[in-house]
């Protein structure tokens, strides 16, 4: 016992179901040897807590299962419920967004819906002409 003295759980019963097989063999060894075997003092005895043993680590091991399965269910219902707030919030957000857009064209201003939109386009091919023009001359220059 004193190796498994720094262990727990699933551990501990391993380092003692081990310790336990290696007692039962030495007896039923020096049993037959001496030709007493089974003796009930001996691995008799030793076998029975092998049993108990074995017992007790599939009990903990049934018991790790479950509550694996149960977080398991847990993690998938907290993820879905997450996604489930995740998608109103966008919902919502959209239609605030799409309110807001709706506001600003019946000002006074007339201000277009599709700016926002414009901005990102404008952007976008900014970047890309200044790609292809920034290629052409690279080109140009490897060319030479």
């Amino acid at each position: 016992m004193k190796k498994c003295q720094n262990k727990d759980g699933i551990d501990l019963m391993e380092c003692t179901w081990k310790m336990l097989l290696n007692q039962y063999i030495d007896f039923v060894a020096q049993e037959k040897v001496s030709g007493t075997y089974p003796s009930l003092n001996g691995s008799t005895s030793v076998y029975e807590k092998l049993l108990a043993k074995a017992e007790d680590i599939f009990r903990e091991e049934q018991n790790q299962a479950g509550k694996f399965i149960s977080n398991s269910i847990n993690i998938h219902t907290t993820s879905n419920s997450l996604e489930t707030l995740r998608t109103e919030k966008t919902g919502k957000k959209k239609n605030l967004e799409e309110k807001i857009d709706i506001g600003l064209a019946n000002s006074p201003r007339k201000v277009d819906t599709l700016d926002k939109k414009s901005r990102a386009y404008l952007t976008t091919s900014f970047y890309s002409v200044s790609l292809f023009t920034m290629s052409f001359f690279i080109y140009k220059q490897l060319k030479e």
